[in-house]
């Protein structure tokens, strides 16, 4: 159903208005993780069902439809820019103008890593366990989880043995916050995060994830400043 309505959404010229953020002021909204995530209560389109969408639509080479999605993650790819001093939305756009289809699907893809990676890091952030509700702070990795998937398939193609270990990673990630499984409905609660999750052996789990994200795709890796 979700799907259907951002087709529709796309294919009858609805955009979202995208916000004149400058960098710094950028910055200062995202300064604290727990901030970051206001963007996603926001969004009325899963990011999941959106990068699903724009690389369903490279496929098909319909690029305006997938230009047409760019404001949709505005705010993803802002806070990745702040955070990560990548710049995706200026890679993106510059790979549509030159219609290079495989260069499109890279950086949906490098998209999608990064935003897994900002759940990452706000998943361990001290001030967000403090603060966020385990049903919260189950979501944040099940959404990571579910952009891993979308990489499942390009994984799969490199190294078969690597998506199973890391899926595996992923199951120990929710048994170590207690969730069962990433797709177990989860009741509503203002239960705080148990004081019993060893937070460095989720932060080393996530770590290897990453780890092995960027062994397989190197060029996901933001280009090194050059020394002055």
């Amino acid at each position: 159903m979700m799907r259907k309505y951002i087709i529709f959404l796309l294919l009858f010229n609805f955009v979202l208005p995208v916000r004149p953020d400058s960098l710094e002021a950028t910055q200062l909204l995202w300064a604290k993780d727990l901030q970051a995530q206001e963007y996603r209560d926001r969004m009325k389109i899963p990011s999941v069902t959106l990068y699903e969408t724009m690389l369903n639509f490279t496929v098909k080479e319909d690029y305006e439809k997938v230009s047409k999605s760019v404001p949709f993650i505005h705010e993803i790819l802002e806070v990745i820019k702040a955070k990560f001093e990548v710049d995706l939305e200026k890679e993106l756009k510059t790979a549509l103008e030159n219609k290079e289809k495989e260069l499109i699907i890279l950086t949906i893809r490098k998209t999608i890593f990064y935003d897994m990676k900002d759940l990452f890091s706000i998943l361990i952030s001290t001030e967000t366990i403090a603060e966020q509700s385990t049903v919260r702070l189950r979501t944040f990795i099940r959404t990571g989880y579910l952009d891993y998937l979308l990489l499942s398939p390009k994984i799969k193609e490199k190294e078969f043995k690597t998506d199973l270990t890391l899926k595996k990673v992923f199951q120990r990630v929710f048994y170590l916050i207690g969730a069962t499984s990433p797709y177990a409905v989860e009741e509503k609660t203002t239960e705080k995060a148990p004081t019993i999750v060893d937070w460095n052996a989720v932060s080393k789990e996530l770590n290897v994830i990453e780890k092995e994200i960027l062994h397989l795709f190197p060029e996901f890796k933001p280009p090194e400043k050059k020394k002055e």
